[in-house]
């Protein structure tokens, strides 16, 4: 979809009027104001849902404000966390992201192992059900680096795909010594995948590219477009992440953004 298009399709009389309302006949995409975290909070869910279909709820919570968010299962499967094994384990500390994750593996036609909140149950069915790959939010990684330690290395998986928007230097270190079969996706719960961290520098340092799909503006903090009608659509969207633009193009050849803080 172009951004033309989802403007249109946004500012339509029969739309939703969170976008309508706010761009006040603006549809000129470098002039529109940029949505906000409190934007979203403010408005009713009933003014920003943009889809008819059936949709999961959940409740997200920002800087200590809350919002009721909804993802289709078409939307969700659109994700694009990358490739996995044929028995995943997927892994977060809410449990409304297991439960994307787990969605999301059912629409790649694979059956996953939901982990448990006790690390030692976790292990126990990971073994009996013989994990070969992972997929999990950063919040998740320490209770599974227990589970890595005592029962196998996470170099015996065939993917770890990890997802997060702030990467410690916990995280980071644990990146590092997986580099080979880890992949990380930069994604905040309510927008989902914004970009994906470039393989040929996970040793070094976190370089992030973004899809065909996705359009980033990196002035200073990240502010995000997803080019697609979803349930509840982001258009230049300031996530609040602190960033900036590499002065030349990566090593593999694109254009990308490190994270400042």
């Amino acid at each position: 979809m172009t951004i033309e298009s989802l403007i249109e399709k946004l500012s339509a009389p029969e739309a939703p009027s969170l976008y309508r309302t706010y761009w006040q006949g603006e549809r000129n995409f470098s002039k529109l104001p940029h949505m906000t975290w409190e934007t979203f909070v403010a408005a009713p869910l009933s003014d920003r849902l943009y889809s008819k279909e059936p949709y999961l709820t959940s409740v997200i919570e920002r800087d200590g404000k809350r919002a009721v968010w909804a993802k289709t299962l078409s939307s969700i499967e659109q994700e694009s966390y990358g490739k996995i094994g044929e028995r995943p384990l997927v892994a977060a500390a809410d449990l409304s992201r297991n439960v994307e994750f787990g969605t999301w593996c059912y629409g790649q036609g694979v059956l996953p192992l939901s982990a448990e909140q006790n690390p030692t149950v976790t292990a126990a069915l990971a073994k009996r059900y013989g994990i070969d790959s992972v997929i999990l939010t950063k919040d998740a990684l320490p209770s599974l680096a227990t589970l890595f330690a005592r029962d196998s290395s996470p170099s015996t998986f065939r993917a770890i795909v990890l997802t997060g928007y702030a990467f410690g230097e916990y995280v980071t270190s644990f990146i590092r010594g997986n580099a080979k079969n880890t992949s990380v996706s930069l994604s905040l719960p309510e927008t989902g995948v914004i970009a994906h961290a470039c393989k040929d520098r996970l040793v070094s340092d976190l370089v992030f590219h973004a899809p065909e799909s996705v359009r980033c503006e990196t002035e200073t903090t990240l502010v995000v477009t997803k080019l697609a009608l979803l349930p509840i659509p982001i258009v230049r969207y300031d996530t609040g992440i602190h960033v900036r633009s590499l002065p030349a193009p990566c090593s593999c050849g694109k254009n990308g953004f490190t994270l400042t803080s």
